[in-house]
């Protein structure tokens, strides 16, 4: 994709692969990380935990872009989902949220409405085919491509107090 884009030769990190100091290596001059769509969601949540995720995050917080497709997406989700049947912890970029790709609707997606009316999460974030939610420094967003982003809210619980 971002050869078509135009975009210079980039370097391949593979986190199954590489030992700890060479992705940390390779991260430590990324201005853009590219987490693609073709993984298993539980291979790519265990290879992003560790080194990955910690060469990311210092590389965002010296001002790389980081743009994560589809299930890729759904890992920076306090939530994500593995299987049909369960739930487990991400990266908690998005706090409190299940992260829901390839749909244009949180309707459209049954995951994502047990987890908002069990309070597993606190919300819904559905990110459509060709669309991208952008979050920068200083909580900047932004929509990007067809902006087929939804957010829906869980209800809040009941409190004896």
């Amino acid at each position: 994709d971002m050869s078509e884009l135009g975009a210079p030769t980039g370097y391949l990190v593979n986190v199954r692969l590489d030992d700890d100091d060479t992705i940390r290596e390779i991260l430590h001059d990324a201005s853009i990380i590219v987490i693609a769509d073709d993984f298993d969601a539980g291979e790519l949540l265990s290879s992003l935990k560790g080194a990955a995720i910690s060469g990311i995050e210092e590389a965002y917080q010296r001002g790389a872009i980081v743009l994560a497709e589809g299930v890729g997406a759904s890992m920076f989700g306090a939530f994500v989902q593995i299987d049909r049947a369960r739930l487990t912890e991400g990266l908690d970029w998005v706090h409190g949220a299940l992260v829901v790709p390839a749909v244009s609707s949180i309707a459209e997606s049954s995951e994502a409405q047990v987890a908002l009316e069990t309070h597993t999460a606190e919300i819904a974030v559905g990110i459509g085919h060709d669309s991208a939610l952008a979050l920068g420094s200083g909580g900047q967003v932004q929509t990007w491509g067809r902006k087929q982003v939804t957010i829906a809210l869980g209800t809040p619980q009941d409190s004896d107090d």
